[in-house]
């Protein structure tokens, strides 16, 4: 599991795109959720103490491994054909992949 400072400098990285969204940042992101969901207990209201932080910066992760991207995918993509649709339709996938990760999230 990636630490507090660990996700907080690649939200910072992200945000100065220094780093880019791609399969892997997003696989990434899903293997984390996919470890914090394993701390989840059913009888409490709120996230264990090793989550709580995690979760905030998690959630700034997703939104700018999601946000970043689209400036990537062209209008009415669907429509063309090429670099510009088969680019666009990988950054859509990319950017679905991070909205089902956050639909994970505990």
């Amino acid at each position: 599991m990636m630490s507090v400072e660990g996700l907080r400098l690649l939200c910072q990285d992200l945000r100065s795109k220094r780093v880019g969204t791609d399969a892997e940042l997003i696989s990434k992101i899903e293997s984390e959720v996919a470890e914090y969901r394993g701390y989840l207990d059913e009888r409490e209201e709120l996230p264990p103490d090793e989550l709580r932080q995690r979760l905030w910066y998690m959630g700034w992760l997703l939104y700018e491994a999601s946000w970043h991207p689209l400036e990537q995918i062209a209008p009415a993509y669907e429509s063309l054909s090429g670099a510009p649709r088969e680019t666009s339709q990988a950054v859509q996938e990319l950017i679905a992949r991070a909205a089902s990760a956050a639909r994970a999230l505990p």
